[in-house]
């Protein structure tokens, strides 16, 4: 098996014609307005974000794809993951993973990373992707 990349998008769709992928508004970098009284200094705070990570796969004989997503903070602590497993149906030479995430965590301003991990047969990880999104954190006294 092998990965042939990956990317954050907000939303997808498959083309079921086609088959063809339209990627829409993938993300890179991000700026929030956080009011200042509804954080407690070094808390976690989720940005109602809705996202996906979509990535494209090169098969062998695959029956199972099990990946993981960890999402690392600028100080390199992994603040949140979960884990998607894919079974494989039938005979294909790639196959595409849509992972939809709920929310995104946050600690501070600066670059997150989305860890794409894929376990292997002897069950470890391998670090498939490593995804940067840069955050803005911007705090105020209060938010009109």
């Amino acid at each position: 098996m092998k990965h042939l990349w990956s990317i954050i998008c907000e939303r997808s769709s498959i083309d079921y014609e086609s088959n063809n992928l339209s990627l829409f508004n993938c993300l890179e970098q991000l700026q929030v307005t956080i009011d200042k009284s509804k954080q407690k200094d070094g808390e976690q705070l989720i940005i109602p974000l809705a996202f996906q990570l979509f990535s494209l796969w090169e098969l062998e004989n695959e029956t199972m794809i099990e990946l993981t997503i960890e999402v690392v903070d600028p100080d390199g602590s992994i603040i949140n993951s979960l884990e998607a497993p894919f079974p494989i149906k039938g005979s294909f030479k790639r196959f595409r993973s849509r992972i939809n995430i709920p929310g995104l965590p946050i600690t501070i301003s600066g670059r997150y990373l989305m860890r794409l991990k894929r376990k292997l047969q002897d069950n470890e990880f391998k670090v498939e992707a490593e995804l940067p999104i840069e955050i803005s954190v911007n705090f105020k006294d209060k938010i009109s």
